[in-house]
């Protein structure tokens, strides 16, 4: 791996490059080397192994501004992110997952953005393109993406797969919580705090990087159950639960999803139905049409991005993710109703 090495004197707004790594063999060197082709070059790169079957040290050259930490045993992503912004000696700290590449004027826009917009922090978005051709890869990567076009700049909800923060306001505000032990929205929590406590964080559309995940319906169907129970949970725990829907604070779902999530389980009932009773196959026919209406922008953006036959795929898949996400939520309520194991989110 060829690299440029950081200066050796801190200068007036040196990155700590911040990478969370578990079972990242196949990624994370490629991580390293885009964050070491960067044109911006005062930076470091924290690695933190969160105990992966292979340690990243036995595949990661060392290098002067390389610094890999283990954890002793497996502790998830928050407190993994947390362990390396402790160690980090630079005033930004730049979060990035190991499966994200970043482009080569990634860092210097980051830098520019610090100092034209005054953000106290600065967060990106998965670029359209990506390594792997098959549909459920791309159907994933480009749901997010179109997630987080249709926010506002102004957000306060990161996304720690790219996230640039002032370290000095990191350690104020908390650290991410490190009682979510998978991956999960605790960026999502984080920022929400942030916000509450009166710091800006920046959405930048075109700060994108390619986002190297290669998926699979299992994996897909898991995020979408976990994620909306946990989210649930975090709207409810919130003391102003009008507000987080106010301002979208927990999520970039719209009200036209929601009532799609909830109609389908009416859906696959009428198309099971359907086999012994026809005219239950007109009403899961209207259910479609329903549910296509209510998320006509993604795939509308699916069809710019993709084409027609990817589009069509995308409705059905939505269907199936919706159907998880409905499941989750239902988790989410029966968890909330149980003793309370989390702090309320404010």
């Amino acid at each position: 791996m060829e690299a440029e090495f950081a200066q050796g004197e801190i200068g007036p707004m040196f990155f700590s490059v911040i990478i969370p790594s578990y079972n990242s063999k196949r990624t994370l060197p490629h991580t390293v080397e885009s964050v070491l082709n960067s044109n911006y070059k005062d930076f470091e790169i924290i690695i933190v192994d969160d105990c992966s079957e292979e340690k990243a040290e036995d595949y990661i050259s060392a290098a002067a501004n390389i610094k890999i930490i283990r954890n002793g045993s497996q502790k998830g992503p928050a407190y993994t992110r947390n362990l390396g912004a402790r160690e980090a000696a630079g005033d930004i700290l730049v979060f990035l997952d190991s499966d994200i590449y970043v482009k080569e004027d990634t860092l210097s826009r980051i830098k520019k953005g610090f100092e034209e917009n005054g953000p106290d922090s600065i967060t990106g978005i998965y670029d359209s393109r990506m390594p792997h051709d098959d549909f459920l890869s791309n159907y994933f990567n480009l749901r997010i993406r179109r997630g987080y076009l249709n926010m506002s700049e102004t957000t306060e909800a990161c996304n720690a797969a790219l996230l640039a923060v002032k370290k000095e306001i990191f350690e104020k505000v908390g650290e991410f919580d490190p009682g979510y032990k998978a991956a999960s929205i605790e960026d999502i929590e984080f920022g929400r705090r942030f916000v509450s406590a009166g710091y800006k964080i920046i959405l930048d559309k075109e700060l994108s990087v390619v986002h190297d995940k290669k998926m699979t319906l299992k994996a897909i169907l898991k995020n979408d159950f976990f994620r909306p129970a946990d989210r649930v949970q975090f709207v409810l725990n919130a003391k102003d639960f009008g507000d987080v829907f106010k301002k979208r604070r927990f999520s970039y779902v719209s009200l036209g999803q929601l009532v799609a999530t909830a109609l389908t389980p009416f859906f696959w009932i009428s198309l099971l139905s359907s086999f012994f009773n026809s005219y239950f196959l007109l009403a899961a026919v209207a259910l479609l049409i329903i549910c296509a209406y209510l998320n006509r922008d993604w795939l509308f953006y699916f069809y710019r991005e993709r084409g027609l036959v990817f589009s069509l795929k995308g409705l059905f898949f939505i269907l199936i993710t919706l159907t998880a996400a409905l499941l989750g939520i239902v988790k989410g309520l029966a968890t909330n109703l149980r003793p309370k194991n989390r702090p309320a989110a404010c």
